[in-house]
Formats: structure tokens, C-alpha cells, sequence
């Protein structure tokens, strides 16, 4: 259902928004309410859509009856969990972290487990399906018991008249903020299309491949942001645009530094992880590999300040649009570096789609607080001086003595890496906590 979550994105970080701003619990109770009723919409739509879909027998091309179950699964489930998803969003807009956790790691031992048993007792595949999603719908209501009891959100709170106002204070950013993700969700799903008709299925395990781990990046710049909005919110609303950007710098050298270590690890381990992936033949790849962990690193040192924006109401059009924008033009530079340069075009496509664009957003986005682009690139140039620093010497050292794919010698480099790194890294988050402390 993954594929499906921009759907929800809009008003997700509308209540990561907008929560840490209201003091009262009835702004907030309703708030809650009216974003889990347009998802409820949302969920209805969809089921419906699917259920047209199969009234005119539309999935009939469907060979597989284990998927047409799915489906059919998802019309009764999808509504019940993007409703009670509402409440995830705001436990995390809360800042309660430690509960939605526990609980998230909870349903997971809890569902690996009774899919364990289905398999070893040949349930069938709708089976395990419906245990799947039963699992996911009991864990967000577990999610919305825990706001009940632990932020005191009431719906007897709910004031019915103020339901139409509040959606229209939310309704344009939650918008731009949908367009933003969908365009997103797009470039990343319509890859393995392209790839598909332009260099042949057969290309795609090898793009599949080297891709999963050069998205790592990405996924781990966004798990390290993951919190920025919410816990900074009310902090920069009020800020001056003085405060603004000397946060918005220390945030960045802080991500940045560790997105750049761990492209570092990464690159260390390539022969490995590449092997383990495909044995020998991905390693042809090694070198598109590497320079792509460097520049989705590099182009990730965006994603803090994205965050930090998205705190301010202007901000989410601007990047709405340079979203979807690249979204236009990620397929002409495909097909223009897959013609000449065959697949390692294709992995470098979107990540020249995006230092194409960097420029602009340098120009748009940063003008927003009147920041600097050259501070920013400072930042970020220390920090690859800092890259080079720490891991050329070791992958040096590997390629020169062929000790790439030797894991004591590895495991040797690793703990004298971190230990560096965690050296330097504690300097920088002792620097930008008494910073944040400064300015509340």
C-alpha cells in the first residue's frame, strides 16, 4: 500500500504543521477530526473506484486470482486504515516518538510472527493477505487509543461549526504539499517503466539492483528529517529570518555530515554489497555505484532545509512547483542519457534531473528567508572535504592492497571510522542543540 501513501501526504504534514501550534485541545480535537474524515473520503473513493473497476470486470486480465483477492481486500480495509491512520500522523506531529514506536515494533514482531505460522500452515495467500492488513488497521487504532488517553484529543470537543474553517486553514498547503509527493511518487515509480521500454526488461534487474541501495540515501535523508517539522514548527514561527537560516545552516552541516558518512560506508563496502546482490555481475557497475552514492549525499544536504520550509506556510507552493517541473523534464533526461549512454545513464538520469535543478532551488527556495546560497554551499562543501578526508584514505588503501572484499580488514576500517565520526559528529549536535536552546 505503499505505493498509494502520497495520498495521505498532504494533510500528514498538515498535522505535523499545525499541531505544535495550537495550545488548545479543541482547535487540535478538530483539527484531528476533520483531516480523518477526508481521509475517510479519500479511502471511499478509492474502494469505490475498485469496486466499479471489478463490476465492469475490468481486472479480468488479471491471471493471478491471488491478486484479484488483494484487491478486493483493499476495498473494505483501505477506508478503516487511512481513517485510523489520521492518528499516526498525529502522534508524530506530538512528538511521541517513543509510543508510536514501541507500538509500530510491537505489531511488527506480532504480524511476522502469525505470517510465520500461516506459512508453515500452508494458509492461503488471501489469508495471509487479510492478516496483513488486519495487523496494520489494529496497529493505527492502537495508534488513535494512545492520543485518546495520553494527549487528551475528545471528540466530544469537536465543535461542528468550526470543522469548515479549519479545513479551510489547512486546505492549500495540504494541497501543495499532495502535488509535492505525487509528482515524487511519479519519477520514482515511472523509472522501472522507462528502463523497460527503453533499454528492455532484461535491463531491469541490473537498474533494479544497483538502485535499491543508491535509494538508501534518500530514504535515510528523510528518516533523519523525518522529525523537523513538527519538533521545529513552533520554534520558527515567530523566529526572525536571522534565526531562520542560522538554523537552517546548522541543520544542514549536521544531516549532511551524516548522510555523507554513511555514502562512506557504503562505498567501503561496495564489492560486498554488490556481490551479495548479484555475485559478479553488478560489479560492471561499480562505478556508477559509487558516484551515485556521492550525489544523492550531496543533493540529500537539500533535504533539511526542505523540512525546515515547510515550517512556513509560503514555502510548499514554490517546492510543489520545482516538484513538478522535474517531474516533467526526469523523462527527457532519461531517454537522452540512456541513448548514449546506455544503463549507467539511466541510474544517473534522476540524479542529474535533480543538480540540474539545483541552481533553482537555490535561487527560489533559499530566497524565501533571504539565505545565501553561498553559505549553504559552504556547508556543504566542508562536509565532502570532510568525506574525502575520513574515507578516501581507507578505499585507497582497499584498491591498493585488494583488501576490498576481506571483512576483518573491513570491520577494522568500520570501528576506526566510527569513532572518528563520532567525534566530530557530537561537536556538531552539541552545537546545534545549544543553538535551538538559544532561539526558544
Amino acid at each position: 500500500m505503499t505505493q498509494f501513501e502520497f495520498v495521505q501526504s498532504g494533510f500528514s504534514t498538515s498535522l505535523q504543521r499545525y499541531i505544535p501550534l495550537y495550545k488548545d485541545k479543541k482547535e487540535v480535537s478538530n483539527l484531528i477530526f476533520v483531516v480523518a474524515i477526508v481521509y475517510l473520503i479519500f479511502g471511499l473513493l478509492f474502494s469505490s473506484g475498485v469496486y466499479i473497476l471489478d463490476y465492469f470486470k475490468l481486472f479480468s486480465f488479471l491471471n493471478s486470482n491471488d491478486i484479484y483477492d488483494f484487491l478486493i481486500l483493499l476495498i473494505y480495509f483501505v477506508p478503516l486504515i487511512w481513517f485510523f491512520k489520521t492518528f499516526s500522523f498525529s502522534l508524530r506531529a506530538f512528538q511521541d516518538y517513543r509510543f508510536e514506536n514501541l507500538t509500530n515494533i510491537s505489531f511488527l514482531i506480532v504480524e511476522a510472527l502469525l505470517i510465520y505460522y500461516a506459512i508453515k500452515n500452508d494458509f492461503s495467500l488471501k489469508e495471509i493477505l487479510l492478516i496483513n492488513l488486519s495487523t496494520i488497521l489494529l496497529r493505527f487504532m492502537t495508534h488513535a487509543l494512545i492520543i485518546f488517553k495520553r494527549h487528551k484529543v475528545n471528540l466530544k470537543l469537536i465543535n461542528k461549526n468550526a470543522l469548515i474553517s479549519q479545513l479551510n486553514l489547512v486546505k492549500g498547503y495540504s494541497f501543495w504539499n499532495f502535488l509535492r509527493s505525487l509528482s515524487s511518487t511519479i519519477t520514482n515509480q515511472s523509472d522501472k517503466i522507462l528502463v523497460s521500454i527503453f533499454l528492455g526488461p532484461s535491463a531491469l534487474p541490473i537498474y533494479y539492483g544497483i538502485n535499491q541501495f543508491l535509494k538508501l540515501i534518500p530514504i535515510i535523508n528523510g528518516t533523519l528529517n523525518n522529525a523537523v517539522i513538527p519538533y521545529f514548527s513552533k520554534r520558527v514561527s515567530k523566529s526572525s529570518k536571522e534565526n531562520f537560516n542560522e538554523l537552517a545552516l546548522k541543520g544542514t552541516d549536521y544531516t549532511t555530515f551524516i548522510s555523507f558518512f554513511i555514502s562512506g560506508i557504503f562505498i567501503l563496502l561496495s564489492n560486498i554489497i554488490l556481490i551479495s546482490v548479484s555475485k559478479d555481475y553488478l560489479l560492471d557497475y561499480k562505478n556508477i555505484f559509487i558516484l551515485g552514492l556521492f550525489f544523492y549525499s550531496f543533493l540529500g544536504s537539500k533535504s533539511f532545509i526542505n523540512n525546515l520550509y515547510l515550517c512556513k506556510d509560503n514555502s510548499a507552493e514554490i517546492m510543489s512547483k520545482l516538484s513538478i517541473i522535474n517531474t516533467f523534464i526526469y523523462p527527457i533526461i532519461f531517454i537522452l542519457l540512456s541513448s548514449f549512454y546506455g544503463l549507467n545513464g539511466a541510474i544517473f538520469s534522476q540524479i542529474l534531473t535533480q543538480t540540474i535543478f539545483l541552481p533553482i532551488w537555490l535561487r527560489f527556495v533559499l530566497n524565501i528567508t533571504s539565505l545565501k546560497p553561498s553559505l549553504y554551499i559552504k556547508v556543504v562543501t566542508i562536509n565532502i572535504f570532510k568525506f574525502i578526508i575520513i574515507i578516501s584514505p581507507f578505499y585507497l588503501l582497499n584498491q591498493f592492497f585488494g583488501t576490498s572484499n576481506d571483512p576483518l580488514i573491513l570491520s577494522f576500517e568500520l570501528l576506526a571510522i566510527v569513532s572518528l565520526v563520532y567525534f566530530i559528529f557530537q561537536k556538531s549536535l552539541i552545537s546545534l542543540k545549544l543553538l535551538v536552546l538559544n532561539k526558544q
